[in-house]
């Protein structure tokens, strides 16, 4: 009995045992490896189902916000004004101006920015709706509440002589702002007396450097920096598609860009980042889902959806529109006068 005690225990040998331990050291580090691939894929879902909601709080804001009805949209502040506090045409003037405009009805339009404020200016001339940029914060801002995590902003196009095609965008606010103690997000992006009077923001939902247009993710505001809007960018020229052709850049599944000069070549990079979003000047809106290996030309997406068949060639297909974040989501929503 002894002796087979000892055999039972001599069963293993060190070598043995090493080898089982390098084989589990292996299984956890394959295991490690795939934490942070889960946890941004919830981040990812997150921010989609988030970016759905802000997506919808703004149709609403478009369509039936007293902003758009004739109303000021601010009240005037004792601190300065981020607006121009009398009211506003009533939304439908302005969209009315917009479907006469030519420049919406041939191509994409972007509002145009107060870079320090944020404050986005939907329309032209007297027909202009200002929306400040509290207004366009999701969660809606609330001192000592719920914080913003999102923004949206727009893009938009006539469809047709009645009706507007709005694409709004919803991006995570810049995640590095810095606020003093004692201060919230709010209170810094969308600042109110305790009258709930609103005051110009301290720090910007989305900032970038205003000489490379690259995103600094700190919300600052400064002479250097403004408020991070929509830009567009000219496409590769005379690109017939073809998804039988042996030419992997003729195919449907690609969207190739031509920038020009330094910070056109810096913003296309922003776009090489697998879920960043392009919006066509048709309305169709894609999701970069990889970069190929090799392309003739210097930046070149793999895009979902392909490009669909009534365009013919490149020159159809662009100028082309993004942010240089990536946003949670861009959803396309009808307005009808």
């Amino acid at each position: 009995m002894i002796h087979r005690h000892a055999r039972l225990l001599a069963a293993f040998s060190l070598i043995e045992v090493l080898i089982s331990v390098l084989v589990l050291a292996l299984g956890l580090l394959g295991l490690g490896a795939m934490f942070p691939v889960i946890i941004r894929q919830q981040r990812q879902a997150t921010d989609a189902t988030i970016g759905t909601m802000a997506a919808n709080a703004a149709r609403l804001e478009l369509e039936s916000n007293g902003i758009f009805r004739g109303e000021a949209a601010i009240p005037g502040t004792a601190g300065g004004p981020i607006g121009d506090p009398t009211p506003m045409p009533p939304w439908s003037v302005v969209l009315d101006r917009l479907l006469a405009s030519p420049s919406t009805s041939t191509y994409l339009a972007v509002p145009t920015y107060d870079g320090t404020t944020g404050m986005m200016s939907v329309g032209e001339g007297a027909s202009t709706a200002n929306i400040p940029m509290a207004a366009r914060l999701f969660p809606t801002p609330v001192p000592n509440g719920a914080q913003p995590r999102y923004v949206w902003d727009l893009i938009y196009r006539a469809a047709g002589t009645d009706r507007l095609e709005a694409f709004i965008i919803v991006r995570p606010i810049d995640p590095n702002i810095r606020i003093k103690p004692g201060l919230s997000l709010s209170d810094v992006l969308a600042p109110q007396s305790p009258a709930g009077e609103l005051f110009p923001p301290t720090k910007l939902a989305v900032s970038v450097n205003k000489s490379s247009m690259l995103p600094l993710l700190d919300g600052s505001i400064s002479g250097s920096t403004e408020y991070s809007m929509p830009v567009k960018m000219r496409v590769e020229g005379s690109i017939v598609y073809d998804d039988s052709s042996t030419d992997l850049n003729k195919h449907r599944n690609r969207i190739s860009l031509k920038p020009s000069g330094s910070v056109e070549k810096a913003l296309a990079a922003t776009l090489l980042r697998t879920g960043q979003k392009i919006i066509d000047r048709k309305g169709t809106i894609y999701t970069v889902i990889g970069v190929p290996q090799s392309s003739a030309y210097d930046v070149t997406v793999l895009v979902d959806p392909p490009i669909p068949g009534s365009i013919e060639d490149s020159t159809d297909l662009g100028p082309v529109y993004f942010v240089p974040q990536t946003p949670a989501s861009v959803t396309k929503v009808t307005i009808i006068p």
